[in-house]
This record gives C-alpha cells, sequence and structure tokens, in this order.
C-alpha cells in the first residue's frame, strides 16, 4: 500500500471520505494524516523486529574518533531505526561492546557489520503491520479530525489487538538464528531435550507428594 492508501484506510475507521492523495494540501483530511503518518510508522517499526523491515549493512568507518571508550566511530545507514545485531550476534547479549551516538556506532571493533531495523516504504510493509499502522493513525488523527473521543478510544483498542497479533505472527517466523546460544542449543539436540523432558516429569512426579 502506498502512504495515501493507508491515509485512507484509517480514515474508513473514523467514517471521513477518502482523500485523492496525501499530498493534498488543499485537504485537511490529506493534511493531518501527512502530519501524523511518518512519526507512527518510525514509532511502530522501532517497537519491534519486523521481518519484512529487517536489512544489512556493512558500515564505514569514520574519520573521527570517540573522546573516550572506544577507538572508531562507524556511520549508521539512512533509515536506520534500531539494532538487532552486530558482527554476527545479538546486540543484546553480544561481546561486541558499543555504543549508539549522534547517528554514529562507537565500537572497538575493527569492523562493523550489522542487521538492522530499517525505515522501508509502506509498500513493503507486511499485511498486518499495515492495519496496525492505520489503526494507530486512525487513533491519532480522530480528535484533530472528528472531536470524538470515543472514536479514538475505539481505534485505540482495535490497534492494540491488531499490533499484538501482527508481533506475534511476526515472531513466529523469526527461526532459530535470534535464539540465544543456549536456547538454540536446547532446540536443536534431541539428546538434551529428551533428558530435559525426562527431569521435568520426575519432577512433577516427586512434587505430586508433599514433604512429610
Amino acid at each position: 500500500m502506498t502512504s495515501t492508501d493507508i491515509a485512507n484506510y484509517a480514515l474508513a475507521y473514523l467514517g471521513e471520505s477518502k482523500i485523492s492523495n496525501i499530498d493534498d494540501a488543499n485537504s485537511k483530511a490529506a493534511r493531518t494524516c501527512k502530519q501524523f503518518l511518518d512519526i507512527t510508522i518510525k514509532e511502530i517499526l522501532r517497537s519491534h523486529r519486523w521481518n519484512c523491515a529487517i536489512k544489512r549493512a556493512t558500515l564505514t568507518r569514520l574519520t573521527e574518533t570517540p573522546n573516550h571508550h572506544y577507538n572508531y566511530f562507524y556511520a549508521l545507514p539512512t533509515g536506520f531505526l534500531r539494532l538487532l545485531e552486530l558482527n554476527g550476534e545479538p546486540h543484546n547479549d553480544s561481546d561486541e561492546y558499543f555504543e549508539l551516538e549522534n547517528n554514529k556506532l562507537a565500537t572497538d571493533a575493527d569492523t562493523a557489520e550489522i542487521r538492522y531495523v530499517h525505515n522501508i516504504a509502506t509498500t513493503d510493509f507486511d499485511p498486518l503491520l499495515t492495519k496496525a499502522v492505520a489503526l494507530s493513525l486512525a487513533s491519532t488523527i480522530a480528535v484533530p479530525l472528528t472531536s470524538k473521543i470515543e472514536l479514538q478510544s475505539q481505534c485505540l483498542t482495535l490497534f492494540e489487538r491488531a499490533i499484538g497479533k501482527a508481533r506475534q505472527i511476526d515472531a513466529i517466523e523469526v527461526g532459530t538464528r535470534e535464539g540465544r546460544p543456549m536456547e538454540r542449543l536446547l532446540s536443536q539436540s534431541r539428546l538434551i531435550r529428551s533428558r530435559f523432558n525426562s527431569y521435568m516429569s520426575l519432577n512433577r512426579f516427586f512434587n505430586r507428594f508433599p514433604n512429610s
């Protein structure tokens, strides 16, 4: 969907007439949608690691260097929204120490290859993500366009359901690579799984009897 399509999706939830173009300066509905659509998209994309928005990049090292803690600065790519991996490891448990600072990545690593959430075009959105964005936009523009607080509340409730479903389906399709190393080991080893299941079965059996 285009930006205009998403705007019309949001307007439909409010019972408002369609617009012909989100860039139409003579339309109050178009102006209002355009005012809030970009920030709405960025907020939702940053809130989750959407499969459709993931990109990879090898960062360019800058001549400028950090004043403390780290040896190098790397330029973050245009459209960068959220870091997922640095040099092959999820950033939450990576051995690579780093900081994000003023659109730059500071680190001691000699190279910086990243996976990240990118500010993708609306035409590349997953359908469930599109619906969530439209509902979030609808909840944001409800009062400016209609002055009806109850409409805003209704759209917000629908958005919360839609974003929950979108994140759940998206997370199912992540695969095992982004799991923590021990989680990946447990999920891939039949022996470990069978022993773990046996242990849990014994635990449940003995827990049936109270301590004497």
